[in-house]
């Protein structure tokens, strides 16, 4: 009996088209975020009860001001984050996750929440993008190369060739 070979498949996305996927990700997080961090001084079209609605929001807050300050500028840190994960940097990945988890602490402790409908969707649109953004930098096929990808980049190139040049 012959014996029957099959045909090894493709991949679905080869690693070039993973990398841009991951970077357009990145960037389109990045505005969004920004999208997110304008909107509430965009002047909204709403009755005069839903705006004081939105007055209530910090309510019952454990610690409002630290959780004000945290999110006025929460934002630059993801921002920061984002260039970090453009350009596979190191520091790119655990900051991003930092972020995460000081806005979800803040959350919590940031009392009662009250959001314009814009807003919901603009978060949710966001944290779609960034679920996607953490699955592609911490699992395979990308995570086993970011390493290859970072020692070949142009800024780390010379900083590689100093190391690997002999001291005299």
């Amino acid at each position: 009996m012959a014996a029957e070979s099959t045909p090894k498949e493709a991949p679905a996305i080869t690693h070039p088209r993973l990398v841009t996927l991951y970077r357009r990700l990145v960037v389109c997080s990045a505005l969004l975020g920004l999208v997110l961090w304008i909107s509430p001084y965009v002047p909204l079209s709403m009755a005069p009860e839903l705006l004081q609605l939105l007055d209530a929001n910090g309510a019952g807050a454990l610690a409002y001001e630290i959780a004000f300050a945290v999110r006025k500028y929460l934002p630059f840190a993801f921002l920061f984050a984002a260039i970090g994960l453009y350009f596979f940097t190191w520091w790119g990945r655990p900051l991003f996750v930092i972020c995460y988890a000081v806005g979800f602490v803040m959350t919590i402790v940031g009392g009662f929440a009250v959001w314009p409908a814009r807003d919901v969707a603009l978060t949710f649109a966001v944290t779609l993008v960034d679920g996607a953004i953490l699955a592609l930098a911490f699992l395979p096929p990308l995570l086993k190369s970011l390493h290859v990808f970072r020692s070949n980049s142009r800024w780390n190139g010379r900083a590689n060739a100093a190391r690997r040049s002999p001291q005299l």
